[in-house]
């Protein structure tokens, strides 16, 4: 019979040693990746959950320079027209409100101006993930599910990377982005990931504590007595 593994043991701490450890990072090396790397991350992503084993997806590996500095534009155009928006709407001051005045309009700045997006131009290497077949399938959990396996094999390597929806959120962004790549029409590019050797070390963003966001049986029950 198989041992039973432990939340103590040593697979699953240097588990979750890939997962608290993972960031998205904007900041690149000009730093070349070993195609070597780019196989084994496919490969984790190859492997993640299916509905029905559909395996919706594809991916695009992206190393020409005026190719990714064109998705970076793109991506930098899209974002600050989006967040210019929410901006002249007043969502922006609502959504940042609890954070100090100062620090509150460097941000809407920089989501205003499209740098949220436009770092994307200065990866060594950008993967668009591909979303093929019958889109009444689960094809974007699935994508998704794809993409985090693809992120977290991307830290176990010493990498940085960054989920990027910029370049393709709205429909005529997204038209321009599959021209320059040559992706038919009947395939759909849900977003990109901009990959690289870290040039950077952000800090740990704090996330809500598992007392907050948990319950047992019932919705808003918080005791964990009623677990067994």
């Amino acid at each position: 019979m198989e041992e039973t593994k432990s939340v103590n043991s040593p697979d699953f701490q240097k588990f979750m040693e890939v997962i608290h450890g993972r960031r998205s990072i904007r900041k690149y090396k000009d730093q070349p990746i070993p195609i070597e790397m780019i196989d084994a991350m496919l490969e984790a992503a190859r492997q993640a959950p299916t509905g029905e084993n559909y395996q919706p997806w594809e991916f695009l590996v992206i190393t020409d320079k005026k190719k990714i500095t064109e998705i970076g534009l793109i991506g930098a155009q899209a974002s600050g027209r989006r967040f210019l928006q929410e901006f002249l709407r007043g969502d922006l001051e609502k959504r940042f409100a609890a954070i100090p005045q100062e620090k509150r309009e460097k941000v809407m700045k920089k989501l205003t101006d499209g740098r949220v997006s436009g770092f994307v131009a200065t990866a060594p290497v950008v993967i668009a993930v591909l979303s093929v077949g019958y889109a009444g399938v689960d094809n974007g959990i699935d994508c998704a599910a794809a993409t985090e396996n693809l992120l977290l094999a991307a830290h176990a390597l010493g990498l940085g990377a960054c989920w990027v929806i910029g370049p393709t959120k709205d429909a005529r962004d997204l038209r321009r982005v599959k021209a320059l790549l040559g992706v038919p029409n009947e395939v759909h590019v849900p977003y990109v990931l901009s990959l690289g050797f870290p040039d950077e070390a952000p800090h740990a963003r704090p996330r809500k504590p598992l007392s907050e966001i948990t319950y047992y049986n019932t919705y808003g029950n918080k005791e964990v007595s009623s677990y067994v």
